[in-house]
Order: structure tokens, then sequence, then C-alpha cells
């Protein structure tokens, strides 16, 4: 039950960063200055999860050039 959980947040938060509003054709493209926070998990059964989904968000953040990774 706890795994469906992680997995539907961390589906959400990379759904949330494709989707971001296509700029106008007559202005510059925004970027996003976005950090990823470590993940922490909670209980035995996702142990060791936490740091596992941090890398998987930041990989898939890290393709989308409309953001800007910085470091927390």
């Amino acid at each position: 039950m706890t795994r469906h959980i992680l997995c539907g947040v961390v589906a959400a938060v990379m759904l949330a960063a494709v989707a971001l509003p296509a700029p106008a054709k007559d202005k510059a493209p925004q970027v996003y200055p976005t950090a990823i926070l470590p993940f922490q998990e909670r209980g035995d059964e996702v142990k060791d999860y936490g740091g596992k989904v941090t890398q998987l968000l930041f990989a898939n953040m890290a393709a989308n050039p409309d953001l800007f990774l910085v470091d927390r």
C-alpha cells in the first residue's frame, strides 16, 4: 500500500513538471529554477526507497529544458 502512495506522489510531481505552460511565441521562453529535496522513507516496507526516488525524479526533471535544477 505504501509503495503505491509513494509511486503516486512521484508520478504527480513528474507530471506537474512536464505540464508547464508553453511560452508565447513572441516572448522568450521562461526557465523555472527548481530544487529537488531528498525524500525520506518511513516504514520498513519502503526502506532505502528515498534516495532512489530522489535520483529518478532528478533524472526525469533534468531532461526538461524548461527547468533549471539548482542545488539545495
